[in-house]
């Protein structure tokens, strides 16, 4: 990396964290572009689709054709292992027992013979699979195959450099055209049970899909195997749907609705809850039914229940909501009027079918006035559902419509919002944090050299970021806790 930095631009894109993906994106390093030919440029690995690097300073090194008489060997950009120091460059790929899968890339030396070798494995205890060695007169092909033997796993790629011919450990092993094949496209229920009210017709499900679709698409079933709703009056079903061509990780990225195939009626007749239940079938070529997030969990049927909202009470409820934060969930209703009511009892369940009383609050028994009533629920489950039943004094009763509340997420990385973004120069860009509480946060503000511009302490859920001394360009904010830290993309215009 002795060169003087040259002047670029970058264009802007979207980074997609392809955690344990069955293709690997960005095999040839084409992304992010340099926009200047014959140069070379440091982005982090936060800003490199499919690609982490073990570099304390977390950077990349990115060569455009070219650069010191270097052509990539796919494309128009490759990468140098030895950036600001010998650092591991390395992908995760979901892979099963006894799974197998092809793997190839181009290494060349840069001032001589470089050397680095190939490690795979679970991630921490990765073995080496092949060390090499190549000159700077050309681009060479290293391939062969690789056999699971870790049970159903997240298996780690590593490309570890170990000599440079300078010697000079900033300098040297170049690589391009990375690539993983053999290991067929998955697909399953993103979730087991999905629900929403009839009147809504919401929240349908969604598939999870890992790997590589090609062009035209791959189709699977989607089967109605059983379930007490009618077809044709309470929902309509088609049975073929096509995964469109495109490369997906297997996470909610990237899930795809299969809303066209399912929709549901509003009959406005006051009866039971209903239910969908739906199974994957006859998934075509070469794509599997199986565990596409890698979680030890094949989801291949789901239950859509259809909750219904045409049920009367003896009062008159206006509302009844369901918010939670990390640690509990608040019931809020209210009655306009009421009439011979004894009391509310709170009904909690898992599935919404079987029903636990968890409260009781006391009725206004006749009134004509709007009345609030409130409940705290002191745990929280990844999904809930709840229901008021109505007691009146006479020990008749009848039930409410059902709210559902899934559990809100709970890590900071995915509570962190930064917007505007883009930003126009000299506006305010506002920095929200929505969780529960904050520990003492940190952020700060780095250029694409990776200088720190200015950082400030963050003590609130909504914390103001000045862009009125940062010129046009893209940057990394950076939140910072006592254990980690987060990374977010800001574009000023």
């Amino acid at each position: 990396m002795r060169f003087p930095l040259v002047i670029i631009w970058c264009v802007a894109f979207s980074h997609s964290l392809f955690g344990q993906a069955r293709s690997l994106l960005n095999s040839d390093f084409e992304t992010p572009v340099i926009g200047t030919a014959n140069s070379f440029f440091l982005f982090q690995d936060s800003l490199v689709d499919g690609w982490s690097t073990t570099a304390s300073s977390n950077l990349i090194e990115f060569w455009r054709n070219a650069h010191n008489g270097v052509t990539a060997a796919s494309g128009q950009q490759h990468i140098e292992m030895n950036a600001t120091e010998p650092a591991d460059l390395y992908f995760d790929v979901c892979m099963f027992d006894n799974e197998s899968l092809n793997w190839s890339f181009y290494h060349r030396g840069r001032s001589g013979i470089d050397s680095a070798r190939l490690l795979i494995g679970p991630p921490n205890a990765e073995v080496e699979i092949i060390r090499f060695g190549t000159n700077n007169t050309s681009w060479i092909q290293y391939a062969g195959s690789y056999i699971n033997t870790h049970g159903n796993a997240s298996i780690r790629f590593k490309l570890q450099p170990l000599h440079t011919a300078s010697n000079n450990l900033t300098i040297g092993n170049f690589i391009d055209k990375v690539e993983v094949t053999g290991l067929a496209p998955l697909v399953e229920f993103e979730q087991i049970q999905y629900n929403d009210t009839e009147n809504s017709g919401g929240n349908i499900p969604k598939l999870l899909v890992n790997g590589a679709i090609p062009s035209g698409g791959l189709s699977i079933d989607l089967v109605i195997t059983g379930g007490n709703a009618q077809l044709g009056l309470d929902y309509n079903h088609t049975q073929r749907f096509i995964i469109p061509e495109g490369i997906y990780d297997g996470t909610s990225n990237t899930a795809l609705s299969i809303q066209s195939n399912l929709s549901i009626s509003d009959d406005n007749l006051n009866e039971p809850d209903e239910t969908i239940e739906i199974s994957l079938a006859n998934p075509q070529g070469n794509l599997l039914i199986n565990d596409a997030n890698c979680n030890g969990q094949i989801n291949r049927v789901t239950t859509y229940t259809i909750l219904d909202d045409d049920a009367t009470l003896p009062i008159e409820l206006s509302s009844f909501e369901a918010s939670s934060d990390c640690q509990q969930t608040l019931l809020q209703w209210s009655t306009t009027s009421e009439l011979n009511n004894n009391y509310f009892k709170i009904e909690h369940s898992l599935d919404g079918s079987s029903w636990a009383t968890i409260g009781k609050i006391l009725g206004q028994g006749n009134s004509t006035q709007t009345q609030y009533y409130q409940y705290m629920h002191s745990q929280v489950f990844s999904q809930s559902y709840y229901r008021l039943t109505q007691i009146d004094f006479d020990g008749s009763f009848s039930h409410s419509p059902i709210v559902s509340r899934a559990a809100p997420n709970c890590n900071l990385n995915t509570n962190i919002a930064l917007y505007p973004n883009p930003v126009i120069k000299q506006n305010m860009v506002h920095l929200a944090i929505n969780t529960a509480s904050i520990s003492p946060l940190q952020v700060k503000v780095i250029d694409v050299c990776g200088r720190t511009l200015f950082k400030e302490k963050v003590d609130s859920h909504h914390h103001l970021l000045s862009t009125q001394n940062l010129p046009s360009g893209v940057y990394q904010v950076v939140i910072e806790t006592t254990n980690s830290h987060f990374i977010r993309r800001l574009i000023i215009q």
